[in-house]
Order: C-alpha cells, then structure tokens, then sequence
C-alpha cells in the first residue's frame, strides 16, 4: 500500500510502502522504500530497500542521498540510502515517525516522532536534528506530551500527534503542534 507522497529526483519516483495491515505494524511485507526509474519513457525498479515498519512518511531528498522514517517503536526509525545506487548509508533510533517527513537543509535532516516516557500510556513528540552525510545527532528538544485517561477510552485534549512536517526557510524552522 502507497500512502506517503511520492518525490521525483531527475528520472527517479521515490516512495514508502507499508504491509497495509495495521494490526502488524512491524511485519516487514512490503515495508520499504522504493526508487523507480522513468528513463527513456520506461518504468523499471531502480532498487528497494526493507524498513522494518509500515511508513506514511514521504522521503526526501539532497546531495545524492534520500532519506526515509517509519514508524519502528523500538530501534531504528530512519534511514539513508545513496539516491543512485540504494546503498544504505545510516540509520537513527529517533522514536516511532507516523506521518511525518524529514525535512533536509543546509546538511542537515528534521524529524518528528513520537518517543515512549516511563510513564504508562504516555509518549512525547520529538523534533530532531541530524547529519545528513552520517546520521549524528546534533539535538533533540520536546514539543508536547499525550497521555491516555485512566478510562483507556479518551485523550487528553491537548494530545500532541507527531505528524507535522517541518517547514524551512531563510535559516529558521517552522513547526506546529496541537499544543
């Protein structure tokens, strides 16, 4: 299943795909990230690569690297992988990414995902910053927090979602959150 938004670098299409069966968000059936090339009027598999969860996050692009999140609640969540070749480059366990999608500028990759609290039912929305020639962190800082009622039933009503993209312009980053 495709529900990310594609990228088209030159000649190639690049998209996440995910199992489509969310009840197994890390069955690793169709999860990757796929490179199709348009030369010459054709379509042809360029090259794919296995993410080890679904992903609605559309990748991104620069210098000859793309870079894709999914939504792995526990190891690796994005991923970077030489544009021509597929050859993967770096990964980075920056907490579970739903919707989603890195954001590159000036060398440098943003994300938002969700990371898991020591509190039960409680997760917090991270933005993160890294190389993107070899994935090393520079920093991270909370946005928000969301916790579930003891009911099980509701949300706070201030639930912060990690599904905001960010934007960036002119040296600065813009974001939103439900906060």
């Amino acid at each position: 299943s495709y529900w990310a938004s594609p990228i088209v670098v030159g000649h190639t299409l690049y998209i996440t795909t995910w199992s489509g069966d969310i009840k197994k968000p890390t069955s690793n059936d169709n999860n990757m990230i796929l490179a199709v090339d348009f030369n010459n009027g054709l379509t042809n598999k360029k090259w794919n690569a296995t993410l080890p969860a679904w992903s609605f996050s559309t990748p991104a692009y620069s210098d000859g690297i793309v870079v894709a999140g999914c939504h792995n609640e526990s190891g690796p969540s994005l991923f970077a992988y030489n544009a021509t070749t597929g050859h993967f480059l770096w990964s980075a366990d920056v907490g579970a990414i739903d919707r989603a999608s890195p954001v590159i500028a000036n060398g440098m990759v943003y994300i938002i995902s969700e990371v898991g609290t020591t509190a039960p039912f409680s997760d917090r929305t991270q933005l993160t910053a890294l190389h993107l020639n070899n994935g090393t962190l520079l920093w991270n800082t909370t946005l928000g927090e969301k916790k579930v009622h003891q009911d099980f039933l509701t949300w706070d009503a201030n639930d912060t979602i990690a599904d905001c993209t960010p934007a960036y312009y002119d040296g600065v980053l813009y974001l939103t959150t439900p906060d």
